[in-house]
């Protein structure tokens, strides 16, 4: 039913409206997001730290390099052109945070447990960014929609409170996955009850190549479908089954489309975040450049002197300021990850359903004191909507 709300940049006409997807940029330095995205960043390396603690096997991680030159620097070629190769790789990491376990538990010489290892990490990482991300997509969309701003604590009560569908959804895929390989599985320790006989080998390889051909298969589209699974509780507040269903039709019905999104957001988030690493190498410099005023020049530089942090695994990189700008910068990459999924995400719900931009579930007690919602019109239809006055 229309309701008198006009369709925000008229996305009633045009709904593959592509500038909203750039416009995601702005939407990721939202204090909000970002303080989410660095409590996710935390938790996931408190996980990560404590099963390399208890396997005693660290797991491979990639720095964040936060480089600090001097003034002329921010300006060479070398160093620009070191900072955007930098932001094109980082802005992709949301993603790879899922598929770097994955892969370590399916390659096929990793240790038995090793591979319990990183089934935990993955697990650990779904549930971390499960609530943590629809946290995210949950400021975003309200935002986006003109819905109002929502709160932090607000969104992490409203990811609480769906906290089965958000963890939930992304593991029904695995499990379908692990009913896949299930045969190849077996098929191997027939294979080994007949001390690898050739013959038996080459009779249980089909079984094998088939269960890894719709293993594959449902990888690449659990991998595409894993954020929408949150938008969709976050926009919907949909249950595990529909949250699961919704987002593999999307993926299925607008494979094209949704993939052209995805390249489009990247593009726009590689420069965004060359900007804010920019940005956070200025701050740096200058804040340098203020200490040695009146102290000592060289002691600063050697505090200063950073070539690479790992705000996930370093214990005192985040006790200093380089730290925490290392975090902040960390951080928009995911802030803006949720952000670019959402406008992704309500395009495509529009182009499939012909659900308006506008409609999203709300609820009347998500507002809180950290970042109260601004006033909004009413969707829900609820009594103590004000009367609209008939023309």
């Amino acid at each position: 039913m229309d309701d008198g709300r006009p369709e925000p940049l008229e996305l009633a006409r045009r709904p593959f409206h592509w500038p909203d997807v750039v416009r995601s940029v702005g939407l990721a330095s939202d204090a909000r997001k970002l303080i989410l995205a660095m409590l996710g960043l935390i938790l996931t390396r408190v996980g990560i730290m404590g099963l390399d603690y208890v396997f005693g096997n660290p797991w491979p991680a990639s720095p964040l390099p936060v480089s600090l030159r001097v003034w002329r620097d921010l300006f060479s070629p070398e160093w620009l052109a070191e900072t955007l190769a930098m932001a094109t790789w980082l802005v992709t990491e949301p993603p790879r945070l899922i598929v770097e376990p994955l892969i370590e538990l399916l390659r096929s010489n990793t240790p038995g447990m090793r591979r319990l290892q990183a089934a935990l990490a993955c697990a650990w990482i779904l549930a971390v960014w499960g609530l943590i991300g629809g946290a995210i997509a949950r400021i975003a969309v309200v935002q986006t929609t003109g819905n109002g701003g929502g709160g932090v604590l607000g969104s992490l009560r409203f990811a609480l409170r769906r906290w089965l569908p958000l963890v939930g959804a992304p593991l029904g895929p695995f499990l379908l996955g692990a009913m896949f390989a299930t045969p190849a599985i077996l098929a191997g320790l027939v294979s080994k009850l007949f001390h690898n006989s050739p013959f038996v080998a080459g009779l249980v390889s089909p079984v094998a190549v088939v269960c890894a051909a719709f293993l594959a298969f449902l990888l690449i589209a659990l991998v595409l479908a894993w954020p929408l699974m949150h938008l969709t509780v976050a926009a919907e507040g949909e249950d595990i089954f529909d949250a699961i269903s919704r987002s593999f039709s999307y993926v299925n019905q607008r494979l094209i489309r949704y993939t052209t999104c995805l390249i489009l957001a990247w593009l726009a988030g590689s420069i965004g975040l060359f900007f804010v690493f920019w940005f956070a190498s200025m701050v740096l410099v200058l804040s340098m450049s203020l200490l040695s005023v009146f102290g000592d020049l060289q002691f600063f530089e050697a505090v200063y002197e950073i070539g690479a942090i790992d705000v996930r695994r370093s214990s005192t990189s985040l006790l200093s300021a380089i730290g925490l700008v290392g975090l902040m910068v960390h951080a928009w990459a995911y802030s803006y990850f949720w952000s670019a999924l959402s406008v992704i995400y309500l395009m495509l719900r529009r182009d499939v359903d012909g659900t308006p931009w506008h409609d999203v579930y709300l609820e009347s007690h998500e507002a809180d004191e950290f970042a109260p919602k601004s006033p909004t019109l009413d969707l829900t239809g609820s009594p103590g909507s004000p009367p609209v006055p008939e023309a």
